[in-house]
């Protein structure tokens, strides 16, 4: 009876063990992009041949790329205070065609300033 018992905390240690190195491997990955797009950008600022217009479109990418950044540490701040207890989950109605609208909106930004057309306007 104790070895079973032992067996299943074994089992479920290791399967937890699992999740939380997918989960930071997530967490790398998610850091990984805005931070890489600071860097690029802020290199670029710096480049003499750059122009008063792209310093414009560096500057502005730059600023996304740093708000996502802290988004996304904000977010994982928000998992660690969920799952540790300190912070409780409330729920609240949402408007699901504002929410979709933004994301379409943001899509499209993205896509626009990628040279991508996405097939709605």
């Amino acid at each position: 009876m104790i070895e079973k018992e032992l067996c299943l905390a074994k089992e479920k240690a290791e399967a937890n063990d699992q999740l939380k190195t997918v989960f930071m491997n997530n967490i790398s990955n998610e850091v990984r992009t805005p931070v890489n797009g600071i860097l690029g950008f802020g290199n670029l600022l710096a480049q003499p041949y750059t122009s008063k217009e792209e310093k414009e479109l560096f500057s502005s990418l730059l600023k996304t790329s740093s708000e996502r950044f802290l988004r996304t540490m904000k977010d994982y701040m928000d998992i660690s205070l969920l799952t540790s207890g300190i912070l409780q989950a409330r729920f609240k109605e949402v408007d699901l065609g504002e929410v979709l609208g933004e994301i379409r909106k943001k899509s499209r930004m993205s896509g626009d300033l990628k040279g991508m057309d996405l097939g709605y306007r």
